[in-house]
């Protein structure tokens, strides 16, 4: 005998249930929190950037620059005053002095050649510098060899006095002398003069303003780094 609830037949009340309880579970199954996984890695924070360090290596790069410009602005002004030609004259004045004092010099050492005294100093002073060579040759001490090598410059000494006494007392050799002073300290004063030469006035301003650059980057480094206590990066510049 069945019983009824309300008119319903048990057994269609305990199916309805197992049915419901059946539908419920993949929905609450779907709604299952899921497993926690690893979270990505954090990456590190980066650096903040030393900002007056920054600055003087700026400013190293600008001194190096300018300090660039101005050998090359000192180069072609140097060129420019070569072919002035005042300087050109100053040039071949020391040139033809120099040959001038060049033969007085070897006209008195030919005069040394009959020169009892002069040819024994020579020839000591050779045979000397034959046995320094030997001894650095053959494994000597550095005693001998220093002790030599002293013989040797003092035989030399002997040798170069004769021969500035033969050139001191030669009228030739002393005018000559003189003459290549006088055309050097011309050859000065030429190049010194130059610079004011309308020929060169746009290379000296470019080199003026190349080195009023650098001393206003040099300038701006040293202010830079009064104002600040990071490390000095090593200079590149001049």
């Amino acid at each position: 005998m069945l019983f009824h609830i309300r008119n319903r037949p048990l057994v269609s009340i305990l199916a309805s249930s197992v049915a419901i309880s059946c539908a419920l579970i993949p929905a609450f199954a779907g709604n299952k929190p899921k497993a926690p996984t690893n979270p990505p890695p954090q990456q590190p924070a980066p650096k903040p950037t030393n900002t007056l360090t920054t600055t003087l290596q700026a400013d190293q790069k600008d001194i190096s620059a300018a300090s660039a410009a101005l050998a090359m602005a000192n180069k072609d002004l140097n060129d420019a005053l070569e072919q002035v030609p005042s300087v050109i004259a100053a040039k071949k004045a020391v040139a033809d002095a120099t040959l001038e004092l060049q033969t007085a010099e070897d006209a008195d050492k030919a005069t040394l050649a009959d020169n009892a005294a002069y040819k024994a100093a020579e020839a000591n002073e050779s045979k000397l510098r034959v046995e320094l060579d030997d001894l650095r040759n053959s494994g000597a001490t550095q005693d001998q060899i220093s002790a030599k090598a002293t013989e040797v410059f003092n035989a030399g000494s002997v040798t170069s006095k004769i021969e500035r006494d033969a050139e001191t007392a030669d009228p030739k050799f002393v005018a000559a002398q003189k003459k290549l002073a006088d055309a050097n300290t011309a050859l000065t004063a030429a190049r010194t003069s130059a610079k004011n030469d309308p020929s060169v006035a746009a290379l000296k301003q470019a080199h003026d303003d190349a080195q009023a650059k650098l001393t206003a980057a040099i300038a701006k480094l040293n202010s830079d780094r009064k104002g600040g206590t990071a490390p000095t990066p090593t200079a590149s510049g001049r």
